[in-house]
């Protein structure tokens, strides 16, 4: 086992592989990253959306994602990457990596193309904008999802993050090394849900302020709803639910003006609708449908960020509906553009890896 535990197994798709239940989780991943980038970006629409702001929908649809992931990431070990470690991060890293590196190259190249004509606008005071084109804040944002810790031990930092909200792929990517390593290190040799339940009680608890650690219950919520359907994972998902709703109450509350119990409502509820998704079907007819708009979400949440900036700048002192809708349509169709940029070349090269077309 220990000779075969690295080895990456490229696979042709065949029927014979292990076969995954179909889960119509697109329109729902698409759901959460509009959340994401109507939070982001409903200050364009002026008061209408005002109401918006004190539930942070876009907190929420990131606590989501993360419980979501927990979900995906567990069964996809499951199904498909037994005793494969190595296979299983290779395709999260032709997932996560090439359109990272697609948003960051147009991210710069907007902001150079509209800062040439016009000032930027940026939606607050974030970093040093006299710094945004330096090669090493240019180095620093490449090097940000490769180097997750310790950045600054090369003497580099993120003056301006062009991929504004990258920081949730960073945890992603720490959740996947970890997981891998977890799954992979007590499989055959007891319960997976003691050993994560015993982590989520050491992280957890031992930071009085969470920091990094305070993401864990999320991930371990979607691992236990997973497990939940194979009989187990009950006692895990009771604790994580649990801690997660502290570490999101604690993290919310840090803003005065948030409306905290409506927040927990709004995350909870889409937990309530991701365990309900987990079992439910649709029909055949949709499933193209849903599985587009979930290819979708990653480059709308990596790209709408650069198209608000150059509709904030341009439009400056413009508030109304008209201006949100067009950034929310504009940032779709552009992430959909980004998206053609790598998923044609990723996609078989990942479907081989996994064994089978998803």
């Amino acid at each position: 086992m220990r000779g075969k535990m690295n080895k990456i197994v490229l696979t042709p798709p065949t029927l014979a592989q292990p076969h995954a239940t179909y889960r119509p989780f697109g329109a729902f991943r698409f759901l959460l990253a509009s959340m994401v980038v109507i939070s982001h970006t409903h200050t364009l629409a002026g008061e209408p959306l005002a109401f918006l702001a004190p539930l942070g929908i876009g907190n929420m649809g990131v606590m989501t994602f993360f419980i979501l992931s927990g979900y995906v990431i567990a069964e996809a070990v499951t199904v498909f990457y037994s005793n494969r470690p190595g296979a299983f991060l290779l395709n999260r890293s032709l997932r996560i990596y090439p359109p990272f590196a697609v948003a960051l190259v147009l991210s710069v190249g907007i902001h150079a193309l509209v800062a040439s004509i016009h000032e930027l606008k940026f939606y607050d005071d974030i970093a040093a904008p006299e710094k945004i084109f330096a090669a090493t804040n240019i180095t620093a944002n490449a090097l940000s999802l490769i180097v997750l810790l310790g950045l600054e031990r090369l003497g580099l930092s993120v003056e301006y993050p062009f991929v504004r909200y990258s920081w949730a792929v960073a945890v992603e990517l720490q959740f996947y090394i970890a997981f891998a390593f977890l799954y992979f290190l007590v499989k055959g040799r007891g319960s997976l849900t003691i050993v994560v339940l015993a982590l989520i009680a050491v992280f957890a608890f031992a930071m009085p302020n969470f920091g990094s650690r305070g993401w864990i219950p999320y991930f371990m919520c979607g691992v236990a709803l997973f497990h939940l359907q194979r009989k187990a994972g009950t006692l895990l998902a009771a604790v994580s639910i649990v801690l997660l709703n502290w570490h999101a109450y604690v993290y919310i509350a840090r803003n005065p003006d948030a409306n905290v119990i409506g927040c927990l409502v709004i995350l909870d509820a889409l937990i309530l609708m991701l365990w309900i998704l987990s079992v439910s079907e649709i029909p055949k007819s949709l499933k193209r449908l849903d599985k587009f708009l979930g290819d979708i979400t990653y480059p709308l949440y990596l790209n709408h960020y650069a198209i608000s900036i150059v509709m904030l700048t341009l439009f400056w002192n413009e508030r109304n509906m008209v201006l949100f809708l067009v950034t929310y349509v504009l940032s779709v169709a552009f992430s959909y553009l980004a998206m053609l940029c790598t998923e044609p070349l990723t996609r078989t090269l990942r479907d081989r890896i996994r064994g089978q077309r998803l």
